[in-house]
């Protein structure tokens, strides 16, 4: 799909409304599941496919989440593979990613441990590269839900954890309380009980906060657990029976199955033996009706206990059977398929080990990168004094030397002291690339004109007409002189290069697409030569002599788009022109 530049937004005025249709309807799955359903198909059924697929894709996956949340697995797969085939032919890692994580929550949901933990892996990879840690939070959550079905709850509970540091760095304080409810379930299982219980409350207070309701009822359920296995039934009672109000008004056929299931365990505790029946019959129901076979054979054990507890023979020796039956049937599937994850398994702890490596060796880097900044500072600094005497001089000498040859000479040694001056000022420039700031919401239309107004003294300023393109409403949060840094790098070179026997200009284009913020400085100037494409992000590399500047303006530009995890492509002819694009992450 093209850009969604501001000249087309009278042309495609849909872009936007999509964007934020899906992005409303995202943000409220938690407490208004079936708005989000109808805003999602909505876009799906409206946006063009050859001219708008990307928003079709985002849709689908969208449609395919909300449609696991229900237990519509059929329907969900559907979804997922109609968004990874258009992601697939965009490249577009985002969308691939997510259509993975769709199609992984369905198959473990339904025993398929090893194609879940296949899809799994493959989205961490994916989510990892984008540094994506909100959807590395999901991700994490899933694989300790996978390892407590394998009984590893060693894993499961480092699962977990690893969910909740991925919800702080990405400030998501929903995703964190969704790790406390199964971590407060694994503190039940290690005995202890009050740490359990002040997890599941802190993650209720949480859920109220944020109004996320389809959340609050996992953490009732939580905090209703404690509860059972403290035997204070009515409290217990209160909140399984909240939750699975929740869960009916979402759809949430997993939830309510296996609220049931712990409404018949209360009951059954309470010795309210024909209520924990009903309850129980009611989870086997849930059960057949979604194929969550792990549902059904709880089921049948709890109708066993009830029937020996009053004593039926006929009844107790039957449901023992059907649980017997149903449990064999799924411990066998599982047995076969956790021997079959094991492979994936691997491949996950390989790839944390890789992470662990490759982040002690950024550290190392870091560290050389520090010494290095110091180095430059500090030459940098001392050079500055004995350079600002050179100039002195040379304003001197030129008013007292009235010999024309010695003049010439003077001015190539002032030419050469302000090269080395520029040189200096750039090191600096550098160094501030590397120092942490606040980040602020960037203006892009003020900031292109400052940059644009700070280049009048270039030779071909005036020659140049400057063509600006921004997006409107454009809502992006950076450091300030970093994007300072990229705007007036791209703008200066562009007026620097341009041909004054044509009728230059010079092309500002800012816009959000796929996620992303792009940066695109397009001219008709002189062109890069081949040769010097491949290294003219490097240090002190010049395209050509005719031209002043202490050759690191490109190496900084590059500098700082990685300092903020982006990418800068070029495309560039001799005579032609050249066009630079950078791509920032816009969250």
């Amino acid at each position: 799909m093209a850009p969604a530049h501001p000249e087309q937004m009278t042309e495609y005025p849909s872009l936007l409304t999509y964007n934020k249709q899906l992005e409303e309807a995202y943000a409220i799955r938690g407490n208004n599941l079936p708005k989000s359903i109808a805003l999602a198909t909505h876009v799906l059924n409206s946006a063009d496919p050859k001219q708008e697929d990307v928003y079709i894709a985002r849709a689908a996956n969208l449609l395919s989440l909300f449609h696991v949340i229900q237990c519509n697995f059929d329907l969900a797969i559907q979804f997922a593979t109609q968004a990874l085939t258009i992601s697939l032919k965009r490249s577009d890692t985002k969308g691939i990613a997510d259509s993975y994580y769709n199609l992984a929550s369905v198959h473990y949901r339904r025993d398929n441990f090893h194609l879940g933990l296949d899809y799994l892996l493959k989205c961490l990879r994916l989510y990892s590269d984008l540094g994506d840690h909100h959807n590395l939070a999901r991700v994490n959550k899933s694989m300790g839900t996978v390892y407590e079905y394998f009984g590893d709850y060693a894993s499961a509970e480092t699962a977990y954890r690893k969910c909740i540091e991925a919800s702080k760095l990405a400030n998501d304080v929903n995703s964190e309380s969704n790790a406390y409810n199964p971590l407060s379930g694994l503190l039940i299982k290690k005995g202890l009980l009050k740490d359990a219980e002040e997890m599941a409350e802190m993650a209720v207070k949480i859920k109220e906060k944020t109004n996320d309701q389809r959340g609050l009822a996992f953490s009732l359920y939580a905090r209703g657990k404690v509860s059972l296995i403290n035997k204070q039934y009515t409290p217990a009672l209160a909140d399984f029976s909240d939750a699975l109000d929740i869960h009916r008004q979402y759809g949430d056929q997993l939830g309510v199955g296996m609220t049931y299931n712990k409404i018949s365990a209360a009951y059954f505790e309470a010795n309210q033996f024909e209520t924990s029946r009903e309850a129980a019959q009611k989870t086997l129901i849930i059960a057949q009706q979604n194929g969550i076979e792990f549902l059904r054979f709880k089921a049948y054990y709890r109708l066993y206990l009830i029937a020996k507890k009053e004593n039926n023979l006929e009844q107790t020796l039957s449901f023992l059977e059907k649980y017997v039956t149903a449990k064999e049937t799924v411990i066998n599937e599982r047995t076969r398929n956790i021997i079959r994850s094991y492979a994936a398994i691997s491949e996950i702890e390989n790839l944390e080990k890789e992470a662990n490596a490759q982040k002690e060796k950024n550290e190392i880097i870091e560290r050389k990168n520090d010494e290095l900044d110091s180095f430059f500072y500090r030459v940098s600094h001392d050079l500055k004094g004995p350079i600002s005497s050179l100039m002195g001089l040379y304003n001197v000498a030129k008013m007292e030397v009235k010999d024309e040859v010695a003049l010439q000479y003077l001015g190539m040694f002032n030419g050469q002291t302000m090269r080395i001056n520029n040189i200096v000022l750039s090191l600096i420039d550098l160094i501030k690339l590397r120092s942490d700031a606040p980040k602020v919401q960037i203006d892009f239309s003020a900031l292109v004109d400052e940059c644009v107004t700070s280049c009048f003294y270039l030779e071909k300023f005036s020659s140049v007409k400057i063509i600006k393109e921004i997006e409107p409403g454009i809502s992006f949060y950076s450091e300030w002189a970093i994007i300072n840094t990229i705007l007036q790098n791209l703008i200066e070179n562009a007026i620097k290069y341009s041909r004054g026997a044509v009728s230059s200009f010079v092309q500002i284009k800012i816009y959000a697409e796929n996620n992303r913020l792009i940066i695109a400085v397009i001219d008709n100037g002189e062109g890069i030569p081949e040769v010097l494409q491949a290294s003219m992000f490097n240090m002190f590399v010049r395209g050509d002599s005719r031209h002043k500047g202490s050759g690191l303006g490109l190496y900084i530009l590059n500098r700082a788009v990685e300092r903020i995890n982006g990418i800068i492509c070029v495309d560039s002819k001799i005579q032609e022109g050249s066009t630079f694009t950078v791509s920032l992450p816009l969250h």
